[in-house]
């Protein structure tokens, strides 16, 4: 296969819409989920999409229930890019702080009668925080 067709191959999977990887370091990944998921018993409150990265690989997502959560980042959905790349994320969040753990994934504590408001982006490894 040419260079030129390898080209035209990447234009035509990109009009199709069909999801593509972010191969460089330090690229935002879209389409990936954001998922969010109460502290609490399994199956009184599953993990739930709560946004999906736009094209610059950032996001928003509001909670308003109080209490403690977990927010990490995942490929569930058909949006998502395959197969799912290394990522890292960052998050801030008004009215609360996040605290990031080992495994990338944050936890955000939703005080009484306040909402939070999750922004944050992913890209794939190295990325600056920003």
């Amino acid at each position: 296969m040419t260079i030129r067709n390898i080209r035209r191959l990447l234009i035509a999977v990109g009009l199709l819409g069909i999801p593509t990887i972010a191969l460089a370091a330090n690229d935002p990944i879209p389409g990936v989920d954001i998922i969010v998921k109460k502290d609490c018993r399994p199956r009184e409150c599953p993990p739930g999409i709560a946004a999906n990265t736009d094209s610059h690989g950032r996001f928003t997502a509001r909670i308003a229930e109080p209490g403690s959560y977990q927010i990490w980042s995942d490929c569930r959905s058909r949006r998502a890019p395959r197969p799912c790349p290394a990522r890292t994320l960052t998050l801030r969040a008004t009215g609360a702080e996040p605290r990031r753990a080992a495994d990338g994934s944050y936890t955000v504590t939703v005080p009484r009668g306040r909402a939070v408001v999750l922004t944050g982006m992913v890209r794939t490894p190295d990325a600056a925080p920003r």
